[in-house]
Order: structure tokens, then C-alpha cells, then sequence
């Protein structure tokens, strides 16, 4: 049948295609609904992620209600616990949790920031709750429960009776005297942490126990989880000076140069290079008081104290392009009248800023490319966030800062009289 007919629109013929195309039409659209599985199911959309650029409050503290509050890496949550009747429980973002305990503590977030999880006690024993799950009861929880990068891994250090394990996804490994500093390599397939045995301490990673040392610190992976590093005291000689420790990096089982001193292991992003800060003791010192930063062997300049306590450098940090290594310095020296000082610096690549206010060298956070740099600094009991120099807002305590991944924001936890804030700053 044609549409046109002797030169006009053949009417009745359109009338039953379009007739016939509503039913073929709908009733296959129907059959496809109908074949659809049970448990398939239409759901609302899920709420859209908070923009970048969005400050705002996430809860309002009651007085004496501050106690171990966290940021989730996102900022979009805050968790704190809270006491009430003498027991204890989780409040998240001002929504109080329904179970109460005789204790709460270790509250820690997932990296992804979707799980949430911490340590509950009921009478003498303690368990994990992951998002609101009670885990396996323990005479001890005492190592903070740590998870993988991926976020699908989750360890901690568990005691019964007198022998201590980690503890893997409620998988309880190898019993010992002690263990400690648990860590996942950044692939999330390694696992490491420090053991005690007979004595002696010794690093595990995956099951396999390493040699003994006299003790063990600090262990870091580097980026690519290819490398394992961390410090070891070397035994004590006979007739050596009681003060005189010696330290050693060791790094895939070599040990490096000997210092009195050795702490704050960081790897660059590339995983090529390793930094740590290192330091000696002087002749009829029982104090190390001369750090350094060493970069693969090399030293760097020495910063001194007379008298105060801690070392004079604190934890690098490597760029994420690996080009720049930032890190917190200071001198103490005495003045002519006999008074001790201090100045305080931030060093980027050997170039010394002086500053007036303390530095958290924790939070030290470069930008996505590596051209800002920002940290949270304090000044008569306020906090503020300085970025590429600039101080920013004071508040009463700053928590956990980010960049944006575009670097045109800096993200950040804080605290304004009893409310607990996100807060996104656009930087100029």
C-alpha cells in the first residue's frame, strides 16, 4: 500500500501503522519490564556529593562532649564520642548512634571515607564496630585499627591472655609477645608490622619474619609497596658508651649509614628517593642535639639545641612530582644576656623561611602539581591554614587539610566555638 494515492495523503493506511506501532511497541516494552529480575529494583537517585567550593556545618558539640573527634578524608562527616549516664557512644554528624558502651575509643575513618570504625568496650573486653557491625571480643584492642588504601582491608593488634596478634578482615594471625605499627603497603597486598620475640624485635610482612634486632621503628613502604624500610639499633658493644645508640636505616633487609639518631622515614612519590631526618651525638653529650635532613646518603644543613627537648627537624615531605622536598626546622641559640631563643623555619629545597608562628609539620600538603603548599600553623592558641605564604582565617582548632583536585580549593576540618565545620577555602 503506498502513502500517497493519485497524488494525495493516503489517511486510513497512516492511521493503522501508527495503530499497529502503539501495540507491537508497547507490548514489547512491556515484555522487557516483565523479564526484569525480583531483586531488581527502580531506586531514587543517590544525593548528589557536596560541591568543592561548599562550606558548612557539620554538628554542634555540647559542653563537655569534645572528646577524640574525627574528620572523615572527604570532610563530609564528623564522628566524636560522647558520654551520657556513664556510658559511652558514637555521635556522627549530630546523629547520636543507638548502641551505648563502657567505653569508645580509636575512631577512625575509611580512606575512602565510607566506613567508619572503632573500638567498643563492654565490661572488660573490646571489639570493633565497622559501621555499626560489633566485631570478635578481645581482653585487649591496643593498636588503632588501620585499613588498606583500597579501603577493603581493615588490621589491628589484639591481645588474649598474655599473647598479642593482628588481626585481618577477623582473621587472626601468628601469636607474640608483642606487636605493633601496622601498616599496608600502598598496593593494599602487603602487610607489615613490628613483633616481639624472645626477646628480640623483628618486622613481618605478609607471615614472613625478618631477622632479629635489638628494636625496630618506623617502618614505611615507598609508593610502589617495592620497598620496605625502617629503623633498627644496632646491639650495644661492650664498654661502649651507655648514651651512644646507633641506629640504621634498613631498607629491603641493607642497612645504611650509622647515625646516633634516625627517625621520620618518607619516600618520594616516585619511590626513587628516601628522606629521613638523622642526627649525632657530640663528645661528652648524653643528648643528640645536631638533625639533618638526609636525601639517599646525603646530608643536609644542621639545626641545634641547647636544652629543649625533641629533635630540631621534623618530617619531610616529597612533592608529587618528587622535584621538591619541604620540611619544619628550628635553631635554639643563646642570646648575649644568657637567655635561650628559637627560631623557626620552613625549608623547601634548602631555602629557609623564617616564621613566627609553630607549624604542624603533620599537616605539610602540596598541591596536585606541586606548585602550592600548605599547612596548618598556630599562633596565641589559634589555628589557621597557610597556603604559599598566605595566612588564612583563624579558627579554634583546624583538623586534616586537602587540595581540590583541580588545586583551586583547600579542604579542611574546623572548629568554631561548639560547631564542627567543613570548611572549603577558593584560593586567590
Amino acid at each position: 500500500m503506498n502513502f500517497l494515492k493519485e497524488g494525495k495523503t493516503n489517511w486510513k493506511y497512516i492511521l493503522i501503522v501508527l495503530i499497529l506501532a502503539v501495540v507491537v511497541g508497547g507490548g514489547i516494552l512491556g515484555w522487557k519490564y516483565l523479564r526484569l529480575p525480583k531483586e531488581e529494583k527502580i531506586v531514587p537517585q543517590e544525593k548528589a556529593a557536596v560541591p568543592v567550593g561548599t562550606s558548612m556545618k557539620l554538628a554542634t558539640i555540647g559542653e563537655g562532649f569534645e572528646v577524640d573527634i574525627k574528620f572523615s578524608p572527604d570532610k563530609n562527616r564528623v564522628a566524636y564520642k560522647a558520654k551520657k549516664d556513664g556510658k559511652w557512644f558514637l555521635v556522627v554528624n549530630e546523629q547520636k548512634d543507638k548502641n551505648y558502651y563502657d567505653g569508645v575509643s580509636l575512631i577512625t575513618f575509611s580512606p575512602d571515607s565510607k566506613k567508619l570504625v572503632y573500638v567498643a568496650k563492654k565490661g572488660t573486653k573490646e571489639f570493633v564496630v565497622i559501621n555499626g557491625k560489633e566485631g570478635k571480643e578481645y581482653d585487649d584492642i591496643f593498636w588503632d585499627p588501620t585499613f588498606s588504601l583500597d579501603s577493603k582491608q581493615l588490621a589491628y593488634g589484639a591481645r588474649k591472655g598474655k599473647k598479642m596478634f593482628i588481626v585481618v578482615n577477623n582473621q587472626e594471625g601468628k601469636p607474640y609477645d608483642r606487636v605493633r605499627y601496622i601498616i599496608f603497603g600502598p598496593d593494599s597486598k602487603k602487610l607489615a608490622y613490628i613483633a616481639d620475640k624472645e626477646g628480640k624485635e623483628l618486622v613481618v610482612t605478609n607471615g614472613k619474619e625478618s631477622k632479629a634486632y635489638e628494636s625496630v621503628e618506623n617502618l614505611t613502604f615507598s609508593p610502589d609497596s617495592k620497598r620496605l624500610a625502617y629503623v633498627t639499633r644496632k646491639e650495644e658493644k661492650e664498654g661502649m658508651n651507655p648514651w651512644l645508640r646507633e641506629y640504621v636505616v634498613v631498607v629491603n633487609d641493607q642497612e645504611g649509614k650509622v647515625y646516633n639518631a634516625i627517625e621520620n622515614l618518607v619516600f618520594s612519590p616516585d619511590s626513587e628517593k628516601l628522606a629521613y631526618v638523622a642526627g649525632y651525638l657530640e663528645e661528652n653529650e648524653i643528648l643528640v642535639k645536631k638533625f639533618f635532613v638526609v636525601v639517599d646518603g646525603r646530608e643536609g644543613k644542621i639545626y641545634s639545641k641547647i636544652v629543649l627537648f625533641g629533635p630540631t627537624v621534623e618530617k619531610p615531605l616529597f612533592s608529587p612530582d618528587s622535584k621538591q622536598l619541604v620540611f619544619v626546622a628550628w635553631d635554639e641559640y643563646e642570646t648575649p644576656d644568657g637567655f635561650h631563643e628559637t627560631r623557626r623555619f620552613i625549608v623547601i629545597d634548602g631555602k629557609e623561611e623564617e616564621v613566627s608562628y609553630t607549624i604542624d609539620s603533620s599537616t605539610l600538603t602540596f598541591s596536585p602539581d606541586s606548585k602550592k603548599l600548605a599547612y596548618v600553623a598556630s599562633q596565641r592558641e589559634k589555628s589557621f591554614v597557610v597556603v604559599t605564604g598566605q595566612k588564612g582565617k583563624e579558627y579554634d582548632k583546624i583538623w586534616g587539610i586537602s587540595f581540590s583536585s583541580d588545586g583551586k580549593y583547600i579542604i579542611y576540618g574546623a572548629k568554631i566555638g561548639n560547631e564542627l565545620w567543613r570548611i572549603v577555602d577558593k584560593i586567590e
